[in-house]
């Protein structure tokens, strides 16, 4: 029995085998987590990346649309502004009466400005303003 408790505390004993065996497989698993990682950061950036383009995208488009529905509401505005007579026919004005608008208009274009900007039955109330004033 001797024997065997030297044995095992012999410091001749060679542990070389056994101990790199276990180093080896815990590096490898230290590896693996630390391989992953890089992958996972990389999703993560991946992810954070594209969810940023989508919101400018989002905000880009936002804005061009904003532009877009200017530009159509200015190029309706700028087709009714032709049609002044028109318009005032539409809105219950004799001849007699658009004629003495559209004088009133051509004196001062910011009472033109002023009945373009406004809904259809605030124009008529507008211009019946004029005739009467």
């Amino acid at each position: 029995m001797d024997d065997d408790k030297f044995f095992m505390f012999n410091s001749n004993h060679d542990f070389s085998e056994s101990l790199p065996q276990k180093y080896n497989s815990v590096a490898s698993s230290s590896d693996r987590k630390q391989e992953k990682k890089p992958h996972s950061s990389k999703a993560t950036k991946d992810t954070n990346m594209m969810k940023e383009l989508t919101e400018t995208l989002k905000y880009v488009f936002d804005q061009q649309r904003k532009c877009l529905d200017a530009f159509s509401q200015a190029m309706i505005n700028t087709h009714e502004e032709k049609k002044v007579g028109d318009m005032l026919s539409v809105l219950g004005f004799t001849d007699d009466e658009i004629i003495l608008i559209a004088f009133n208009f051509s004196i001062n274009p910011q009472l033109e400005k002023t009945f373009w900007s406004l809904g259809h039955n605030q124009k008529a109330r507008f211009a019946r303003a004029i005739l009467y004033s």
